[in-house]
């Protein structure tokens, strides 16, 4: 069993090793390619309100987690996909923050690492509402971001055709 007594956060940013640890986390979680991934973290630093974090246990780096300002400049694909199903000026739209990811080790989940981590972002951004997408069949994710209080606004968002469904959530700040 561990224990956490304390999870120290600190910005992704800070140092080369933080950004690589936080890609190692992203990659494990995400099952996706250190490459694209690697380059993703890179891209989203350069994002209009970026803000990103790892979660340090006992000097490693078991979480991280990012977002930027939801806007249709800087090629976000992700919130003109949004756009076009809710409608470009769904209030929940404007003046957005887009919480991109939070990864959390399997083993730290329960142990309040994913709480520090999406409240120490939702503090520190700039915007009056929040918004995500995760997998439909994501139920542990799901039920995690229902006990942090946030709401269904689509029930069926299509990203890409042929993967899988996401719902989109939001939460005023």
């Amino acid at each position: 069993m561990i224990i956490v007594r304390e999870c120290t956060l600190e910005t992704i940013s800070a140092s080369a090793t933080l950004l690589v640890d936080a890609v190692k986390v992203h990659t494990k979680v995400s099952r996706k390619a250190w490459a694209g991934s690697y380059h993703f973290f890179k891209r989203a630093e350069e994002a209009p309100g970026f803000q990103g974090l790892v979660a340090l246990v006992e000097g490693n780096v078991v979480g991280t987690g990012f977002g930027y300002r939801a806007q249709a400049r800087f090629g976000n694909w992700w919130y003109e996909k949004v756009a076009e199903q809710l409608g470009e000026d769904n209030s929940i739209l404007q003046d957005a923050w887009q919480l991109v990811t939070l990864d959390i080790l399997e083993t730290y989940r329960d142990l309040n690492v994913a709480i520090a981590l999406h409240d120490a972002l939702l503090q520190a951004q700039p915007c009056s509402h929040v918004i995500l997408s995760i997998e439909a069949d994501n139920r542990s994710g799901r039920k995690f971001y229902e006990q942090m209080g946030w709401h269904y606004a689509h029930p069926n968002l299509i990203l890409k055709a042929g993967e899988p469904h996401h719902v989109l959530l939001y939460k005023k700040v």
